[in-house]
């Protein structure tokens, strides 16, 4: 009898904690204590219940727990507990032994591989995360539980966030399908997700049910852990107050240093030195700097750990008194830290020559958007061969360019620039083919303030921006009849070169009146492909796509400011997001997107992942004049032409729909 008692309560203690009724679970694991028969009951109750104890914040009797227990499974243990502590370097080599034992039992044996992946997530070691989460969900499937086998797949989303790969990470969060009411700290991760996304406001809904849910539960780690989130999301949206507010819901160092930075953020002094001293290096580094005390973190640049080295180096930036001094400090920090956006930033600033100007700011677009490549000036300059660029970027909250024209190397002041003026009168022209007077106006005033000052000749032009992209660039003055293409940086510019395959895919959405006619016309024109009506669904189109080289796309485009995984095209049964065109293996090397503001976003989806070129909308268009643009464009492709200078062409004779080519 007291064999069944003890069973069902430990297996009662298990189902409670990992359903997040951990205050519960520990009363039933006390329980299952007194109701052992055997050491080995014992032991594994006590295991429970340390594990437990740890997660409501009672570290003294976690640690106790475990020193009453003398077997494999406390090794385990001790090493889940420093991955959960954050004590990852020393957790890594107790775990490992702990695999390596012939003797620990499989369901062990898989929690120290969850334990493992977990521990190197965190010190960046993304493939040895990636092997063990899969072991462990192997061995978990093996077993019959699923639920964990789900977790294992969880924390293969958080490493694949971890590594930049959110569309994976998106992926495997469904894949997962834990239930959120469940197990609450699954919706930190996926706010953090979101959050680099660039969906703040959506992360803070998600961050504030997870905080809820975990108050609730008791778990007091898991709870600061997403109140901290949350309060450096509302710091990132502009929010300092609310920032306050989560702080004074935790009582941590962390918390200290987010109310001190949303203090400083909000204009206030605040003696930090005291709140430094209680934080982790790393976090009382950061705040140094932001109260403006450099002296205390440059000696930090010759620390064993690279993302303090590289606060070192931009706190020794801050301190030089030369320009000189102030990139070799950059330079030397963007090699403890290449993605740090700072750094390149202050590099950029200090830069004085056209060239460097230009090879900072793609640094700083390069730390932007998590990558290494960083073309040099002299690999740009060979590849526009007679053809001319313009690079804007912001510097000081004002608008600035570096012009290559001939070789040649210019940097140019232009001011504060207001697109309201231009896309509001386009947006009227584009829509109602009316207002052109007014819109002409707003172009020669846009037109001489970003190219009075440079001689561009009449070849084609290639734009560089990350803050004018919703500008029609055809419809300036200095431009037109000119074939030119954009990019978000010289790399993605680079990068998309080479000859586009056959294979033609014709896509019309609903609820726009003329896109079915326009795909039947094109189809008919010229073959391939075509998904219409019913059949234009989701998974059919992803499908198409796959296998086309070019594709062509009528449909209603649902735009999210900053955040192109998350902006859509409207299909039959359903939105086509930015993540689900990421995650295929392939796309087609030319896209038209032949749909409202299309330009806005999803093209940054398509040119991360391959495409060569996206021709698409930086204006709301009425769908029956476009129809006999994107017709113009497609007979001068087939014919040969390049894509700008196809568009060139068609728009030259159907002018003002807004459309740009993203890419090459």
């Amino acid at each position: 009898m007291a064999e069944v008692t003890w069973r069902a309560l430990q297996t009662s203690a298990v189902a409670l904690h990992e359903t997040g009724k951990t205050r519960e679970a520990r009363r039933v694991a006390e329980a299952a204590i007194s109701a052992a028969s055997s050491d080995d009951e014992r032991n594994e109750s006590r295991l429970t219940l340390a594990w437990v104890c740890h997660q409501l914040g009672d570290r003294a009797t976690s640690a106790r727990l475990v020193l009453d227990v003398r077997d494999r499974r406390t090794d385990c243990l001790r090493g889940l507990l420093l991955c959960h502590d954050g004590n990852h370097a020393a957790a890594i080599p107790v775990l490992e032994a702990a695999i390596a034992d012939p003797e620990l039992d499989l369901r062990w044996q898989a929690n120290a591989l969850v334990g493992l992946g977990v521990s190197a997530i965190f010190l960046r070691n993304f493939a040895m995360a990636d092997e063990a989460l899969e072991r462990a969900y192997e061995i978990y499937r093996g077993l019959g539980e699923l639920e964990r086998a789900a977790t294992c797949k969880h924390n293969q989303g958080f490493a694949a966030a971890e590594a930049g790969d959110l569309p994976r990470a998106l992926e495997l969060y469904d894949a997962a399908a834990i239930d959120e009411t469940r197990r609450p700290e699954v919706l930190v991760d996926r706010a953090k997700a979101l959050l680099d996304s660039g969906l703040l406001r959506e992360a803070g809904v998600a961050l504030t049910q997870a905080g809820r849910l975990l108050g609730a539960a008791g778990r007091g780690p898991a709870y600061a852990d997403a109140m901290l989130t949350y309060g450096w999301y509302c710091l990132r949206a502009g929010n300092p107050a609310a920032a306050r507010t989560a702080a004074s819901m935790i009582d941590l160092p962390e918390a200290s240093a987010l109310d001190a930075h949303a203090r400083i953020a909000a204009g206030e002094a605040v003696d930090i030195d005291a709140i430094a001293k209680r934080c982790e290096p790393v976090v009382a580094a950061g705040l140094r700097l932001a109260a403006a005390k450099p002296e205390l973190v440059a000696p930090k640049r010759f620390s064993r750990h690279a993302q303090l080295r590289a606060l070192g180096w931009l706190a020794q930036a801050q301190l030089a008194e030369t320009r000189g001094a102030v990139l070799a400090a950059c330079r030397a920090g963007l090699r403890s830290n290449p993605r740090s956006v700072e750094l390149a930033r202050t590099g950029r600033s200090a830069a004085t020559s056209p060239r460097a100007v230009f090879t900072w700011v793609e640094r700083e677009r390069a730390a932007s958007d998590n990558t290494d490549r960083v073309p040099t000036s002299t690999e740009v300059a060979g590849a526009l061969g007679d053809n001319s660029l313009v690079s804007f970027y912001i510097h000081d909250g004002l608008t600035s360019a570096v012009a290559i024209v001939g070789g040649r190397f210019t940097t140019y002041e232009l001011g504060q620039v207001d697109l309201a003026a231009v896309r509001a009168a386009l947006t009227l022209v584009a829509t109602t083919n009316q207002g052109q007077v007014a819109a002409g106006h707003a172009l020669r005033a846009l037109d001489e303030q970003l190219f009075s000052k440079i001689d561009l000749p009449r070849r084609p032009v290639v734009i560089l921006t990350r803050d004018l992209h919703q500008t029609p660039w055809s419809a300036l003055p200095s431009l037109q009849g000119v074939p030119v293409t954009t990019a978000p940086s010289a790399a993605h510019w680079l990068d998309v070169e080479g000859p586009v395959p056959e294979g033609r895919l014709w896509v019309a959405g609903p609820r726009l009146k003329h896109a079915e006619t326009e795909a039947r016309a094109l189809h008919d024109e010229y073959g391939g492909v075509l998904l219409t009506g019913n059949d234009a669904t989701v998974d059919a189109v992803l499908a198409a796509i796959a296998e086309a080289g070019t594709a062509h796309i009528a449909a209603h485009c649902v735009h999210k400011p900053g955040a192109p995984l998350f902006s859509a095209l409207e299909l039959a049964d359903g939105p086509l997001y930015g993540h689900h065109i990421a995650r295929l293996g392939r796309l087609p090397a030319r896209v038209v997107l032949s749909a409202c503001e299309s330009a806005l976003d999803l093209p940054r989806v398509f040119l991360d992942n391959g495409t060569r070129s996206v021709v698409a909308s930086t204006l709301p268009v009425a769908d029956e004049r476009v129809a006999e643009l994107v017709t113009d464009l497609h007979g001068r492709l087939v014919l040969g032409a390049d894509t700008g200078s196809a568009l060139a062409g068609a728009q030259a004779a159907h002018p003002g729909l807004g459309f740009v080519v993203i890419g090459r």
